[in-house]
């Protein structure tokens, strides 16, 4: 009887599309998973401190992934990768999960996304697929906007837009990986159209085609829970005051610890005019076959 090759799944996960509350429910229920033939691999993920494969994207796009995270060593991602690559041959599941939010922030270029193929296929022997997050660009942008500030960034959104705006186009971002894994391979996810309450249960449901009544993971905490528009002010001038990085920081952190404790019913985010959100969502075409 031929043996079943191995399926890997990468999860492409843009920021702020659930990414992190996908990888910590994934990472803490393995039991879960296997009911479903699935494994997300544990190996590596301890290195940054979170759930998340990013070592992988550092290691397949070479030097220029090493200056991704510069206090890591390279003997570290490999020694990392071998573990990985050993608990991958070794899963009695089929489906292996890999997820990380550097597919689609570095992984940018053609030869890049080769490069990722050619290493997790294992010269042919894994089928590979892959499964991309979408958002609304306007919530996108104000979202990573305040991530960005809340992290110690000063500047006004345009700025930022204008450092990122040639990867808001999430029917070219797809399409880049549709040409290296094949069209039936990649299936683009709309956020929006997850259910909050329950956004591990259904992207796993929809990644692989399962019907409604499907895996059920145990309730998590929020992940990286998004901060009221005052506050994001307040960091941003915070930001540019000459207090060293570490009393902002110290600063920023009471504060946010004190807002996760508090459904505050405050104003979200939202630092563009309506003439550029127009301009936003005119620049940004979706996959057609998003859902």
């Amino acid at each position: 009887m031929t043996e079943l090759r191995k399926t890997i799944h990468l999860h492409i996960g843009l920021p702020k599309t659930g990414t992190s509350a996908i990888q910590k429910a994934f990472y803490e229920n393995p039991s879960v998973l296997s009911g479903f033939d699935v494994r997300y691999l544990q190996a590596g993920t301890q290195i940054f401190h979170d759930f998340g494969h990013h070592f992988i994207v550092m290691l397949c796009l070479g030097e220029e992934g090493m200056r991704i995270d510069s206090t890591l060593s390279r003997k570290q991602l490999e020694e990392a990768w071998a573990a990985a690559h050993e608990e991958i041959m070794a899963a009695p599941e089929q489906n292996i999960f890999i997820s990380s939010e550097l597919f689609a922030l570095d992984a940018t270029q053609p030869d890049q996304i080769s490069q990722i193929h050619r290493v997790l296929s294992f010269n042919g022997s894994c089928n590979l697929k892959a499964v991309v997050t979408l958002r609304d660009l306007v919530s996108f942008t104000n979202s990573v906007y305040a991530q960005r500030v809340r992290d110690g960034y000063d500047g006004d959104i345009g700025e930022l837009l204008e450092f990122i705006w040639d990867s808001l186009n999430w029917k070219t971002l797809v399409d880049r990986w549709k040409a290296v894994f094949g069209e039936q391979n990649v299936t683009a996810l709309r956020f929006e159209a997850l259910d909050r309450n329950a956004m591990a249960d259904d992207f796993l449901r929809k990644a692989l085609h399962l019907p409604p009544d499907g895996p059920m993971f145990p309730p998590v905490s929020q992940v990286n829970r998004s901060m009221p528009h005052s506050a994001i002010e307040f960091f941003r001038d915070l930001n540019r005051t000459f207090l060293t990085d570490q009393q902002k920081l110290a600063i920023r952190n009471q504060l946010s610890s004190a807002l996760d404790q508090h459904n505050l019913g405050m104003k979200r985010p939202d630092f563009l005019s309506p003439e550029a959100k127009s301009i936003l969502r005119y620049h940004c075409k979706w996959p057609d076959d998003c859902i």
